[in-house]
């Protein structure tokens, strides 16, 4: 998977949307997507959730912390190759609602 820098994330008050163009694929098909985040840790990203869907390129973001700087990737998945490499490293401000 990549991401697309001009969609990749929007932030908004309290979540942050995460959205990815889906991969070009001949003839393997997308079992699910990984997302991948780093709260802070120095790039010690781990899953923070498997979309088991391959029409659904994004993902919504509402647990964190307000103010904090968050790192996210994400993968493909599928039954021949596994898991793809990951896409760019996007990071994104968690807002609070003022």
């Amino acid at each position: 998977a990549t991401a697309d820098s001009d969609k990749f994330p929007d932030t908004y008050q309290t979540s942050i949307k995460l959205a990815w163009d889906k991969p070009v694929v001949s003839s393997l098909p997308i079992l699910s997507y990984r997302v991948y985040w780093d709260a802070g840790y120095l790039l010690d990203f781990a899953l923070l959730a498997e979309i088991y869907a391959y029409d659904q390129p994004f993902f919504n973001v509402t647990s964190f912390t307000p103010g904090k700087l968050y790192k996210f990737q994400v993968t493909a998945t599928n039954a021949i190759v596994g898991e793809s490499t990951n896409s760019t490293v996007v990071s994104a401000y968690a807002h609070s609602v003022p």
